[in-house]
């Protein structure tokens, strides 16, 4: 998702082409190391333009579902809920030890439905903005996590088996045991 708005109101004054509000944008990973433009398919809040300046995501309600908050110049901030068809997901809490207790940096794997599944625990993200320091699967039709894995900044690589999806779980470096914290 690319949240835009060009700098400077006045540009609708002038004749460059370019709009002070401007759209926000969806992109679908097709798993080949490219992506599809979907957002004329993503509803209603893509159709409207405006001033963003920051884009956070992470799951607002407690639904196992991120929600994005955009953060829009001299205007409220947009929140946009994802109100599509659920499927399955997964979402991990890395918590380092050994590692910084944030898990910053700790590398993410979710091997399932034939298909391995990156994300990497990050500090920062869009400009005034900070997304949730946990990392979402989406799993489609997928109902088995066959493993695990996270590779720690410490160097440290640990894996383990899924009891189910569709929850939220916390893995804590050097920890045998996950910790469902929910499920949906």
């Amino acid at each position: 998702m690319v949240a835009n708005g060009h700098v400077y109101p006045e540009v609708d004054r002038s004749p460059v082409g370019d709009r002070y509000l401007q759209p926000t944008l969806l992109y679908r990973n097709l798993g080949n190391g490219k992506f599809r433009d979907i957002t004329a398919e993503a509803g209603p809040a893509f159709a409207t333009p405006r001033p963003a300046r920051g884009l956070a995501a992470g799951d607002l309600l407690g639904d196992g579902r991120q929600q994005i908050l955009i953060v829009n110049m001299n205007a409220r901030p947009s929140l946009l809920k994802n109100t599509g068809p659920r499927q399955n997901s997964l979402v991990v809490e890395a918590v380092g030890t050994k590692s910084n207790r944030s898990g910053i940096g700790a590398r993410i794997a979710v091997d399932a439905g034939g298909r391995r599944r990156i994300d990497e625990i990050m500090s920062g993200g869009s400009y005034y903005s900070q997304n949730e320091m946990a990392a979402y699967f989406g799993l489609g039709p997928v109902s088995k996590v066959d493993k695990l894995e996270i590779r720690w900044p410490s160097g440290a690589v640990q894996s383990w088996p899924l009891p189910g999806v569709n929850r939220r779980v916390r893995a804590t470096e050097g920890e045998t045991n996950l910790r469902v914290l929910k499920t949906w």
